[in-house]
């Protein structure tokens, strides 16, 4: 048995990932798992406590005298209404953490614990136009926004979350998004697009970004810093959480499996991909990140923009979610358009008005010398024939008139 000086600790174990994420993932696996044993972690919130707490709890874990076999059989009987890959994922991190501590298990025991089924208990649930519309009600402006971002671009949650205003491009046709390599999961630049709908709402949001970043810091749940550029300024810990009630409330829940959300974010990408009808499916796997897709689209350089603006423009329709065969543009140039005519409608309507009041009024004031003609002694005969002639005449000039005649 090593002591205890030679033993890798979960902190240990975790400095040989170079990825945060894959950290992060593999460190509550293994919280998952000791939790087990030391429900004590369960209780631990601060990261600081957490990490101090995990490294002890690993350390006594890994000196006492145990059986490890049994354990293992333990966790599993925790685990079992959980998906296959996910159960297989949580064995091969243990595993590895196992025999990092050379604490070896044969490849029987380890492939009869994992077992042989890796058929996802659930169907693949690919998102409809109105599917996302119908989670969007119950989803709240910064949640609806970064939906329609990842809808319509195809990128995942980690990457869309750490974007900053500077990767947008929004005056370019169509709206275009630049990704650093540094944020995206396969460590290549890439750009991506987004429909003109989605647009329109990325600007609403960036209006109202401060005002939320303000507000979320009055309740405690963001700290404000004025100087963080990024488009959607809170945690994947925030929006997962946002997500799960709006799915809830919007009924994606598989009631047959432990009330599963049927409904995940990653399935905006797969709406992405099956959705948009692509005639070139290299254009939207390379636009999702995917690197043979990525080769074989940027191979051809001084191609590769052109085939991804033009079958992105093609497929934008099938992605649009408030509208299936017009963009945001067409629609608005349509409204542009009823609003000029109505608008030329109402001044040829004013113009009428006035004419027609104008008549009104020449008829007031016939009318008006008629009855004057009539009560200073004239006859009908005469006072038509004026009116007649449109003679506006004083008594005195209709007399001399008539005696001209």
């Amino acid at each position: 048995m090593p002591e205890t000086h030679d033993l890798i600790v979960v902190s240990e174990f975790l400095r040989q990932y170079e990825s945060k994420p894959t950290r992060k993932n593999y460190s509550s696996i293994l919280k998952n798992y000791l939790s087990t044993f030391y429900p004590q972690l369960k209780q631990i919130k601060r990261r600081e406590e957490h990490t101090q707490l995990l490294d002890d709890l690993s350390a006594q874990y890994l000196n006492q005298t145990r059986n490890y076999r049994n354990d293992l059989l333990d966790y599993r009987d925790t685990i079992t209404h959980q998906a296959p890959k996910t159960r297989i994922t949580k064995f091969t991190v243990i595993f590895r953490f196992f025999e990092d501590n050379e604490k070896k298990f044969t490849k029987r025991f380890s492939r009869n614990l994992i077992g042989k089924e890796t058929e996802a208990i659930s169907e693949e649930f690919i998102s409809k136009t109105t599917d996302i519309k119908r989670l969007i009600e119950h989803l709240p402006i910064q949640a609806k926004t970064i939906t329609m971002v990842l809808s319509s671009s195809g990128m995942r949650p980690g990457e869309a979350l750490k974007l900053k205003i500077k990767n947008l491009e929004l005056t370019y046709d169509p709206p275009k998004i630049k990704l650093p390599a540094k944020i995206t999961k396969t460590r290549k630049k890439r750009i991506t697009f987004i429909s003109q709908e989605t647009k329109e709402i990325l600007l609403e949001w960036l209006g109202y970004r401060d005002e939320y970043m303000r507000r979320a810091a009055t309740r405690g749940s963001l700290r404000y810093n004025p100087k963080d550029q990024r488009v959607f300024p809170f945690t994947y810990g925030n929006l997962a959480s946002i997500w799960k009630t709006a799915v809830i409330k919007a009924g994606y829940t598989d009631t047959t499996v432990n009330n599963r959300m049927c409904f995940r974010m990653h399935n905006l990408r797969k709406f992405f991909r099956t959705r948009g009808n692509w005639t070139n499916p290299d254009v939207p796997a390379a636009l999702m990140g995917h690197q043979a897709s990525l080769n074989a689209i940027y191979a051809r350089m001084d191609q590769a923009i052109e085939l991804l603006i033009e079958g992105y423009k093609e497929a934008e329709p099938n992605l649009s979610i408030y509208q299936n065969t017009k963009t945001i543009t067409e629609l608005k140039e349509k409204v542009d358009k009823q609003s000029e005519d109505i608008e030329q409608l109402v001044t040829n309507l004013s113009l009428r008005n006035a004419r027609l009041e104008n008549e009104i009024h020449g008829m007031k004031q016939q009318w008006a010398r008629a009855h004057r003609y009539l009560f200073e002694g004239y006859s009908v005969k005469e006072t038509t024939r004026a009116l007649k002639n449109g003679l506006y005449l004083t008594p005195i000039e209709f007399l001399h008139a008539t005696i001209a005649e």
